[in-house]
């Protein structure tokens, strides 16, 4: 087994952050924009709640619910019987990740997206997708290690057949 698989990071990894980035932008926005305007309106201070609980809307989303469906190997391009899977998984994780992180990007993001503090979002960006790659490499070289499963898709990975 190699360290550095370039085969995994191509054909995997990147798809698989480009698809969970292109999911959970319109999610973000949309779920961010409902719940920054509701607490907005509680707090009176709609501009200051909306982009944190956007942002916040989207980073729960990528970590609660695109992680799991993309670090779990061969349900991504799965056939019919893996979207079973990823819509079980939306169904229960999307709701959690995506108003809980617009809640807590409301009430603790307000911060982040002071001048000053930017390069603090930027570091949580790419924090995020640190995070998910790493888990999806893992999960994909531990899947791919074994004998006899998901022959075709460890093969896309860059493991050869056992």
């Amino acid at each position: 087994m190699r360290i550095l698989n370039p085969e995994l990071f191509g054909n995997i990894i990147l798809p698989g952050l480009l698809g969970s980035t292109l999911w959970s932008v319109p999610i973000a926005i949309v779920i961010g924009t409902v719940v920054g305007s509701i607490i907005g309106a509680f707090r009176k201070q709609m501009k200051r709640t909306i982009l944190p609980a956007i942002a916040g809307s989207f980073f729960g989303t990528m970590l609660l619910t695109m992680l799991p469906i993309y670090a779990t190997p061969g349900i991504v391009g799965g056939g019919a019987y893996g979207g079973i899977i990823i819509m079980f998984i939306a169904t229960v994780t999307l709701p959690i990740g995506a108003i809980g992180g617009a809640i807590a990007g409301s009430f603790w993001g307000v911060n982040l997206f002071k001048h000053d503090k930017q390069h603090q979002a930027v570091l949580l960006l790419l924090g995020t997708y640190c995070v998910m790659a790493l888990v999806i490499y893992t999960s994909v070289s531990l899947q791919c290690s074994r004998r006899n499963t998901l022959p075709l898709y460890c093969e896309s990975a860059g493991y050869p057949s056992q």
